[in-house]
């Protein structure tokens, strides 16, 4: 997969994504996920109502977003952690950053180049949406599960020697 974009979408940038999805929520939670076709995020945005913010940096820039209905991330927090937390928890928000942060950090691994990641951030607000960074393309993964229908947002770049 190479999306014609400028800069380009390289499948290598994510693929790595896409295993580490099926493979986190597998192995931490008994998850079995369905991974769709990844495509290109245009606008009108896909609005969600939680999501795990993760950004990358070092010989790549960008941004991972994990969103999710409501219904979706109560069901994802309660088979992950055991425990039925209510969306305004401490618990609740620290459930979806760490599932984002296992996402992005499994995913690193397997990434060709030099990655950093910084803490998770979540976002919570019935219908709200992350745009992409800036002219970077958006590459969504749809994803599904028993437990509802998720994406993975993937916009990254990598830098030239110049770092640009």
């Amino acid at each position: 997969m190479s999306l014609a974009t400028n800069p380009p979408v390289r499948q290598i940038h994510i693929m790595p994504f896409v295993q580490a999805t099926r493979e986190v929520l597998k192995v931490m939670a008994g998850i079995d996920s369905t991974i769709g076709k990844p495509y290109l995020k245009q606008t009108p945005y896909q609005r969600a109502d939680v999501s795990g913010v993760v950004n990358l940096f070092g010989d790549i820039i960008g941004v991972v977003v994990i969103s999710m209905d409501q219904m979706t991330a109560s069901k994802l927090v309660k088979t992950f952690c055991g425990t039925d937390y209510s969306s305004e928890s401490r618990e609740f928000s620290d459930a979806i950053g760490e599932i984002a942060n296992m996402i992005v950090g499994c995913a690193k691994k397997s990434l060709i180049v030099k990655a950093y990641m910084t803490l998770p951030m979540v976002v919570l607000g019935r219908a709200h949406h992350i745009p992409p960074m800036g002219a970077v393309p958006c590459v969504v993964i749809p994803c599904s599960s028993d437990q509802g229908d998720f994406a993975v947002e993937v916009s990254i770049k990598e830098l030239d020697e110049n770092g640009v």
